[in-house]
């Protein structure tokens, strides 16, 4: 008989014909985690990188008895690598010198599982690189599972950073206070959930992105004025997939306080029941590509510019916005947001969010590049509602498309005209 260790776990054979059943990798999901103290992995503080990085190379399932251990650079998964039950703290000189994405990163194996883990990227408000330096990177993976975890911690990239998987699983994920500073950055800074790459039929559900904010002290490039601490250039959960990606679905995630919530291009996305709340610019936004999405029960309250957004920017091929419907979605308040480093104006009651430049503050908005427009839209149900007076547009066709469509049991109050303002077709 012959015994194969390898990093799927104990492959056993013998002869053809004898019989013997074989153990391969996925057998060793069943066995008990071993406990990282047990195993010599300290939790005083010291770096552990190495201790705990050799017991992940070997195959062994890991808890860490809710202790804090820390690390000095990227702890990597294998195929069916475990880790559960930790606060892993990263101690390294700057997270974007991190070897491979994130403190904790799956890259191309099958069936990672991080579960009941807390990261804190603990890195400087400078620190960072834009889209990586996460705290956990899934990239490339089969059926990975990331649950029940906690990220947070300063400086520019992602929370989570999740990169052309296939039948992953994302659930009840916390994304949380998290600054950025860096008078050069543009756009894109700092980002809860990074999706990027052909991502296809991933469930991520229950993610709550909040606080995630920007310090600048000069250099305004967009006309902003001067500010300190402000939810700017920021995004909450970010799918930059384009052809290739498809049959994901986004259900019951809450983002607040940021830039923009949800920044969707990507086909065939399914959105249920998702919130976003005081958001700087845009609740949900699709631009450059958005075929075949659905929106669904879906809601968006006190965002600066709009509830919704959907651009067109390019004439044909699969990067355009089509064939879009919006079921019982509702905009509450556009143009107004209690986001932090709201702008102010000395006419702003007391209690009552800050007041937006944009004249056009609309609860659903149609627009796009010169002579385009998002194509084959249905607005079903739902409604825009403002109690300030501050909402110019229920819904705005700004490009005069001819194929966006509003039933009739959608309830608009915009201060433009009603039931609703500048729309194509009414049904």
């Amino acid at each position: 008989m012959t015994a194969t260790l390898t990093r799927r776990g104990f492959f056993l054979g013998l002869a053809a014909g004898t019989g013997l059943a074989v153990v391969d990798a996925h057998a060793r999901r069943a066995e008990r985690p071993v406990s990282m103290a047990a195993a010599g992995v300290k939790s005083d503080g010291s770096d552990q990188q190495a201790a705990i990085q050799k017991l992940l190379s070997a195959g062994t399932p890991l808890d860490g008895g809710g202790a804090t251990y820390c690390v000095s650079n990227t702890l990597r998964l294998f195929d069916d690598g475990l880790l559960q039950n930790a606060t892993i703290k990263y101690i390294g000189p700057d997270i974007a010198k991190m070897a491979e994405y994130g403190v904790i990163t799956a890259m191309n194996v099958t069936g990672p599982t991080i579960r009941d883990v807390r990261v804190d990227r603990n890195g400087a408000r400078t620190s960072g690189v834009a889209l990586t330096s996460a705290a956990i990177a899934v990239i490339g993976c089969t059926k990975p599972v990331v649950a029940r975890c906690d990220v947070t911690g300063d400086g520019k990239g992602s929370g989570v950073l999740w990169r052309a998987n296939v039948g992953g699983r994302l659930s009840n994920v916390t994304i949380h206070d998290m600054t950025w500073e860096d008078d050069a950055a543009r756009d894109d800074v700092l980002v809860g959930l990074a999706l990027d790459g052909a991502n296809t039929d991933n469930l991520i559900s229950r993610v709550v992105v909040k606080n995630l904010l920007g310090y600048r002290a000069s250099g305004f490039p967009r006309g902003e004025t001067r500010f300190q601490t402000k939810a700017l250039w920021t995004r909450g959960i970010s799918h930059w997939t384009g052809p290739g990606s498809s049959g994901n679905v986004f259900s019951d995630c809450q983002v607040s306080n940021v830039d923009q919530a949800f920044d969707a291009p990507g086909r065939g996305l399914r959105f249920e029941r998702c919130s976003a709340t005081d958001c700087y610019t845009w609740g949900f936004k699709q631009a450059h590509n958005g075929f075949g999405t659905r929106f669904t029960d879906c809601v968006a309250t006190r965002c600066g510019y709009a509830g919704f957004v959907f651009s067109q920017t390019q004439a044909a091929g699969e990067m355009t916005v089509k064939v879009l419907r919006i079921v019982n979605c509702r905009s509450i308040d556009s143009g107004t947001s209690n986001c932090t480093g709201s702008p102010t104006t000395t006419s702003t009651p007391v209690g009552v969010p800050a007041l937006w430049a944009d004249p056009k503050a609309s609860g659903f908005l149609f627009t796009g590049a010169s002579g385009l427009s998002p194509e084959d839209v249905e607005i079903l149900g739902g409604a825009a509602t403002d109690r300030y007076g501050r909402m110019v547009f229920g819904v705005n066709n700004a490009t005069a498309s001819r194929t966006i469509s509003v039933d009739r049991a959608f309830l608009s109050q915009g201060s433009a005209s009603a039931p609703t303002a500048n729309v194509g077709r009414l049904n």
